[in-house]
């Protein structure tokens, strides 16, 4: 070994000059070339953001368009670059095993020289400096020289990258099982950071950018999130007249009410304003019968999601749904307006009545049972993940594990809630106290 290592100075410097030589080091040159293309490809094709691709398009050039069908199809992409990538270092490194088999007598000094010059040679000029430089100026590289090059190449190695997407697959699914849905790759989180990105750039304002991510999210909340909890919501009876039917509608002041027959339970229709108006229109109240006035109401799991309830109501065929749970009782009442109000303010419009949360001093807050975590958080700054509950007062009554009372009080880490007003079940005023401020106050 220790031979072998000495050996590395006994260069057949000679042997340069030999025509094959010269042309094995100008090969060598061009393969560290091609390996320092590939992988800058690489870098800079996935650096590239959305706000660039667009902007890209504005000016009409044709590299805009390849760059976006390159990119629309990733996995093929990456496997491409890759084989790409690989195909030359093998060839770099077989190659420079040529010349050092030349320039050394022994072959394992030449193994030696190939392994300890190949190495640094391709981390510096194949690898570290290209990525480098492709995270610098992906824009300027994709346009002026990667977009061409790798659109050209996606083609040529079409039917290798077939062969390795195969083999691939299905060692993939021996190994963990079939392959996920590819549609969900993208986190709620992830696609928030991207908007916050392009609303820097001024691509979309605060508002708009708030309502895309609202939108994403109504796919994975449930209708509970938003609903009017059931001992919120207005009822009138069937079996009432109908103008008393009319006058309980317009003192209740609310735009759609349920309607029963002998039990909550048992909805038979909804009254909407819009429509009660059209009939007392056409219509003398004596003249009308209950099943006038109702319009369809469906009734919905406590499981739905809020984007399948907006499905319901886009066709208009319903304004409101009921939400029931899985033994058959009634959750809540959500409407077309609960949904817009969470799609644009985050919360659904009954909560954002209660979303006040009073600042009494710099460690003490007071707000309705009813004010939704979210306006908790933005005034506290307190962690609300993975909560399942949409209010202050379940939030109290998940921490207490019990029905409170006035005067009850529940803790976090760093913070003390006191119920302080109750409308029979339903919490409603809360103060809340900074657990420092609680125990400074305490020692007093």
């Amino acid at each position: 070994m220790w031979q072998t290592i000495s050996e590395l100075g006994q260069v057949n410097w000679a042997a340069l000059s030999d025509p094959v030589m010269i042309v094995r080091l100008l090969l060598q040159v061009l393969l560290f070339a091609g390996s320092a293309l590939f992988s800058m490809s690489e870098t800079a094709l996935f650096s590239l953001r959305e706000t660039d691709l667009q902007r890209l398009e504005k000016t009409q050039l044709p590299k805009a368009r390849q760059l976006r069908d390159l990119l629309d199809e990733p996995r093929q992409l990456i496997i491409s670059i890759l084989c790409g990538n690989e195909l030359i270092n093998i060839a770099a490194t077989v190659n420079l095993a040529g010349i050092f088999l030349v320039l050394y007598s022994n072959p394992a000094t030449a193994a030696v020289a190939n392994t300890l010059i190949m190495l640094p040679l391709l981390l510096l000029f194949g690898e570290v400096t290209p990525k480098t430089a492709a995270v610098q100026q992906p824009v300027l590289l994709c346009t002026r020289l990667i977009g061409p090059v790798i659109a050209y190449w996606v083609k040529i190695v079409a039917p290798l990258r077939a062969v390795i997407h195969f083999i691939a697959d299905y060692v993939t699914s021996k190994v963990v099982g079939e392959a996920s849905d590819n549609n969900h790759l993208l986190g709620v989180d992830e696609f928030e950071t991207f908007l916050s990105d392009i609303e820097e750039n001024g691509t979309v304002n605060p508002a708009e950018r708030q309502l895309i991510v609202n939108l994403i999210e109504a796919g994975s909340k449930d209708v509970k999130q938003i609903m009017v909890p059931y001992p919120l919501v207005c009822f009138i009876d069937a079996d009432l007249p109908v103008p008393d039917v009319i006058r309980e509608f317009r003192t209740m002041r609310h735009r759609r009410i349920p309607v029963y027959r002998g039990q909550h339970d048992n909805i038979v229709g909804i009254l909407q304003d819009e429509h009660v108006v059209k009939i007392l229109a056409e219509k003398s109240m004596d003249e009308l019968v209950i099943d006038e006035l109702l319009q369809p109401i469906q009734l919905v799991p406590d499981t739905t999601t809020i984007s399948h309830v907006a499905e319901l109501f886009k066709g208009h065929l319903h304004y409101a749904v009921i939400v029931i749970n899985e033994f058959g009782g009634i959750e809540g009442l959500v409407t077309a307006d609960d949904v817009f109000g969470y799609l644009v303010h985050g919360h659904s419009t009954y909560l954002r009545w209660q979303s006040d949360v009073s600042e009494i001093s710099e460690d003490e807050f007071e707000c309705h049972g009813l004010t939704s975590i979210e306006a908790l958080h933005h005034a506290t700054n307190m962690p609300i993940d993975d909560l399942p509950v949409a209010t202050v007062g379940g939030f109290l009554m998940y921490l207490g594990k019990r029905q409170l009372k006035v005067g009850d009080t529940c803790e976090t880490d760093n913070w003390v809630f006191a119920v302080e007003r109750m409308d029979g079940l339903l919490i409603e005023r809360v103060r809340i106290t900074a657990r420092q401020a609680k125990e400074t106050e305490e020692s007093l």
